[in-house]
């Protein structure tokens, strides 16, 4: 059967155990066939004596003979699915441990104990405790990617295969959660890093004995620095996974694994799990950061990709100062940190490397010229096998092609300048690139890959975001060596990033539909609140910071993030944008309906931080508006009421009642002309009149306005406007309707309490003053908003 049919089916092999076995059948199946494998590897380790598992291609032909005739035997009183599935359950196991035994010291018995224990005790692969459903949601990536590394390589060795189950085993047995036992460190990040399966512990022994001295002898701070792609985040995803699984240093109870993405807040903000304040990262950072505070060394934080100095992000100092243990890496080095400078690989492990990826023909000289040529750096080791592989060049063509281009990696001495020689890189990794045989299509995919943050992100993301059209283009891409297909999704390599990003094409229509398909995923519509497309909004504003175009879909884009940094209190950085937004516009000779909308997003921007200007691009957008309006009513009738209603508070912010008042007018006229006395956004200019009312000291006009604005019960702002009428009902001495129209208000805002928490608040204390007037009528009442308050507080704490 053809490897890739094999392995595709093995997920859905799993399942049918279940569907078609008792449990007195499955458990007769598992004891028949671990008696015949316990057979063949006892006589297959009594044979080969010291021989390295799975060296020898005939031991091994013979092993896999032996044990597929055990499941041909029973084939007759199973179905075939059900028998695969235990064969591959139990092999995967036996896998794992004879890779880890010490060859050399092993005695018979041992190995036999090994065995024992290997068919006694439970493994992460029998199933049978795991819900369909629990299995798919984290392993059926696994699987895929497990078929796209096999897939179209027939050739594949055993030892791909062997590594393969064994990288399969080792995620299933995580993600199931296999090891709660002795994994009771809790994770506080959103990622849970794990080594490529092409990484070797002994490879990088002394870096690792170093780190692990470095944290047990309570240092609060192990620092790796090197060059990009010289294996800093495979060192420390190593070190995570066994801290996290395993435990291999004492007294951590908590474990985290951040992505630095240029500044601090964005990075907590993003990437710890903790209660934290969700409408404003500023506050959020503070919030994480008294949480990671109060963990103290019982939490290990790594943190990847620290490639700036504190002068650019002055909150670095304060993760330095954290009571935690921390493990950096970094491209740059800090003086005030005692550091681990990671060098070239061993010649041997590059060796190991290479041929893990490139399956053809060995060649000792031309990979010793290889490895000397890349200077031991693993990337390009690594990305030299995989384009040989790929564009089928023997060894020898491969060195005459690097020779032709140019490639040769200086010695990467102590004292390298690490800024210096990433530059340098970034041109070699250019010249593999140009090797590499992409078509336009594959080529402009990496271009829009190289604009997006290094995060995993999921191929149906890709896709939605027109960045590629369909799975199988990421797999090539991944099998071409140019990014990584991990649990999470596609990531690529920061200094492939890099590289790609410097030669990529600067044509706009490469990154267009990209632009729109972000742009309109930023919507707010309806409900949708700022703070939950944030998240996105940083993703797609690392792309529009990568590269800059002056061409409507970049700048419509840019007004989407800038709306969302607006409604998430980053005043500042919106009034940038959308100050840009409108100069690309006008550069572009964009039309009246866009510059309309530009000029009422930055007036919202400027808000009352800056009156004058507010009322300036009011203006501006009123004029426009009234033209567009005259133009084409039945469009933009409600936009330019709108936009009226906002030069309306505009004016009344700046103390022009009288204009205040007739604006508000218009607003409501052609609201109402236009789309009935039901119009929804007449709940709100009905307010912003009440409010201009109570101004001019009309109150009982002001009250008139504010009962017909609580009438709209639709409207988006109902219960600010229940607020509004408490306050009105207060001022005209209705103790008891004041209390009815708040409690009204608290009981909508109550429904997500964390989002309205301010406005609760201040709606609970006034609750408490208006009962407080008659305590003995109100007294359980009073408790009861007391208890309330307290709660919310509590939560808030957490």
């Amino acid at each position: 059967m053809d490897i890739k049919i094999l392995m595709a089916k093995m997920l859905f092999m799993i399942f049918d155990m279940h569907a078609t076995l008792s449990e007195d059948k499955y458990e007769s199946v598992l004891t028949t066939l671990s008696q015949s494998l316990a057979e063949v590897v006892y006589g297959y380790v009594t044979s080969v004596g010291n021989t390295q598992p799975f060296g020898e291609k005939e031991i091994n032909k013979q092993f896999q003979e032996v044990i597929q005739k055990a499941v041909l035997e029973m084939g007759n009183r199973l179905n075939a699915s059900g028998i695969q599935t235990v064969w591959k359950q139990k092999e995967a196991v036996l896998t794992y441990e004879l890779q880890n035994l010490d060859w050399e010291n092993m005695k018979i018995d041992e190995c036999r104990d090994t065995i024992k224990r290997i068919f006694t005790e439970q493994s992460a692969f029998d199933v049978k405790e795991y819900s369909k459903k629990e299995y798919l949601a984290g392993a059926e990536q696994f699987f895929k990617d497990w078929i796209r590394q096999l897939g179209g390589q027939p050739q594949a060795s055993t030892e791909i295969l062997v590594k393969s189950v064994l990288d399969i085993y080792m995620r299933i047995e995580e993600l199931t959660g296999k090891n709660q036992e002795k994994q009771p460190r809790q994770l506080i990040s959103r990622e849970t890093k794990r080594p490529k399966s092409s990484f070797h512990k002994e490879s990088r022994k002394g870096e690792l004995d170093q780190l692990i001295q470095i944290l047990r002898q309570n240092e609060k701070i192990g620092l790796l620095n090197g060059i990009g792609g010289i294996g800093k985040t495979e060192i420390c995803k190593y070190l995570f996974h066994s801290c996290y699984v395993e435990g291999v240093i004492e007294g951590i109870e908590y474990i985290g694994w951040l992505t630095y993405r240029g500044n601090l807040v964005q990075t907590f903000y993003e990437q710890v799990l903790c209660e934290k304040d969700q409408e404003s990262p500023e506050r959020a950072y503070y919030d994480t950061l008294g949480y990671l505070q109060s963990l103290g060394d019982k939490l290990l934080l790594f943190v990847d990709n620290v490639d700036n100095l504190m002068a650019e992000d002055p909150k670095l100092k304060q993760l330095f100062d954290l009571n935690c243990k921390l493990v950096i890496t970094s491209r740059i080095q800090f003086d005030s940190l005692k550091s681990i400078n990671i060098g070239a690989l061993d010649e041997k492990w590059a060796k190991e490397l290479f041929y893990t990826f490139y399956l053809g023909e060995k060649n000792e000289d031309c990979f010793h010229e290889i490895y000397n040529l890349a200077k031991g750096h693993p990337l390009s080791i690594e990305l030299i096998a995989k384009t040989a592989q790929s564009s089928r060049f023997n060894l020898e063509e491969m060195v005459q092609q690097l020779r032709s281009m140019g490639f040769e990696l200086p010695e990467m001495k102590e004292n390298v300048i690490y800024e210096e020689y990433n530059k340098i890189l970034i041109e070699h990794l250019n010249r593999i690139f140009s090797l590499s045989k992409l078509s336009n299509t594959y080529k402009q995919i990496l271009y829009r890959l190289s604009l997006l943050p290094i995060e995993p992100i999921s191929v149906d993301e890709l896709i939605q975001w027109k960045v590629g059209k369909t799975q199988e283009e990421f797999e090539i891409l991944f099998h071409r060596g140019w990014i990584y297909l991990e649990c999470d999704g596609v990531v690529m390599h920061p200094a492939i990033s890099d590289a790609i990003h410097s030669k990529s094409s600067k044509r706009y229509t490469i990154y267009q539909n990209m632009y729109v398909a972000m742009r309109n995923e930023l919507e707010l519509s309806g409900s949708t609140r700022a703070h939950e497309k944030y998240m996105r909004m940083l993703t797609f504003y690392h792309v529009v910071k990568r590269r800059e175009f002056k061409r409507q879909e970049y700048a419509e884009l840019l007004n989407q993030i800038a709306v969302i940094l607006k409604n998430m209190g980053e005043r500042e950085e919106a009034i940038r944008l959308q100050e840009k937004t409108i100069k690309i516009k006008k550069q572009c000779g964009c039309g009246k309906s866009t510059l309309f909308t530009g000029y009422n997003n930055l007036a919202l921007a400027y808000g009352r931080a800056d009156l004058r200007k507010n009322l300036i691009y009011c203006e501006k957008a009123e004029k426009i508006g009234r033209e567009l309006f005259k133009e084409d009513p039945e469009e933009y009738a409600l936009k330019f009421a709108t936009t009226l209603n906002n030069l309306s508070l505009s004016y009344l912010n700046n103390g022009d009642l009288e204009k205040a008042e007739a604006t508000q007018n218009e607003s409501i006229s052609i609201k109402t002309e236009y789309r009935g006395e039901d119009c929804i956004e007449l709940a709100q200019s009905y307010n912003n009149m009440a409010i201009v009312k109570k101004r001019q000291n009309e109150y009982d006009e002001a009250y008139r306005y504010q009962k017909k604005s609580i009438a709209i019960k639709d409207a988006p702002d109902y219960a600010t406007h229940l607020y509004n009428m408490a306050g009105m009902e207060n001022a005209r001495g209705n103790n008891e309707q004041a209390v009815y129209y708040i409690e009204m208000a608290i009981e909508l805002w109550e429904v997500d309490s964390e989002f309205y928490y301010y406005k609760l608040m201040e709606a609970y204390e006034r609750d408490l003053q208006l009962l407080n007037r008659d305590t003995l009528t109100n007294s359980v009442k009073i408790q009861q908003v007391v208890r309330k308050i307290q709660q919310l507080q509590r939560e808030k704490s957490k």
